[in-house]
């Protein structure tokens, strides 16, 4: 018989939750790997049905589970996904012309690019860390990429890995490290230091 009932609290990063039960009593453990449709992320509130067995500790937990209340991928979270990706490419974009122009070292498209990569990449490793329980990233060094350039990159696994995307006062963080990266970029072209910075990482 399956049972019904919302999700009470929710961990993104670590990939697992509690269900509050209509009938009441316990709270029942669901990870995500129990949901029917993993290409939806549960929230707190979301109502679900689901089937509960006796894990191998003894504790009830809840599988086969399924959303009860209709989630479109059109939801604020998708809608969210599509403004950060156009973002991320109206940046490079502007700064792949403005190299073109001869505004910007041709260098410093790549340099963004490579910085994104490696940021994106971190995150997934520590989105990775956070789901098996192993030692994380410092947050600081997350910042420190976004600070020097990897900021795009680190705007995309937000999105779709959905890590750091939630925790407010990371975000907060990162907005300031975007907008510290666009402002020494602009610093460094007035003041005619980028070329020296280029040269000095060997770009």
């Amino acid at each position: 018989m399956r049972s019904r009932g919302v999700i009470s609290r929710w961990n993104d990063d670590r990939g697992f939750g509690f269900i509050a039960t209509d009938g009441g009593g316990a709270e029942v453990f669901v990870h995500i790997k129990s949901f029917r449709h993993q290409y939806k992320r549960p929230r707190t509130n979301d109502g679900v049905a689901f089937e509960i067995q006796s894990g191998s500790d003894g504790k009830r937990q809840a599988i086969d589970v399924a959303f009860t209340r209709g989630r479109s991928l059109s939801n604020p979270r998708s809608v969210k996904t599509i403004l950060a990706l156009g973002l991320v490419f109206s940046a490079l974009s502007a700064i792949f012309v403005l190299g073109k122009k001869n505004i910007f070292p041709t260098a410093i498209f790549w340099f963004y690019v490579l910085a994104s990569f490696v940021t994106f990449c971190v995150y997934a490793i520590d989105k990775a860390a956070a789901k098996n329980d192993r030692g994380r990233i410092p947050e600081n060094s997350l910042h420190l990429l976004e600070l020097v350039g990897g900021w795009p990159g680190a705007l995309v696994a937000q999105r779709l890995l959905r890590h750091k995307s939630i925790k407010f006062s990371y975000q907060i963080m990162y907005w300031l490290c975007v907008v510290g990266n666009i402002l020494l970029l602009a610093w460094l072209v007035r003041t005619g230091h980028l070329n020296e910075v280029l040269h000095a990482i060997k770009l």
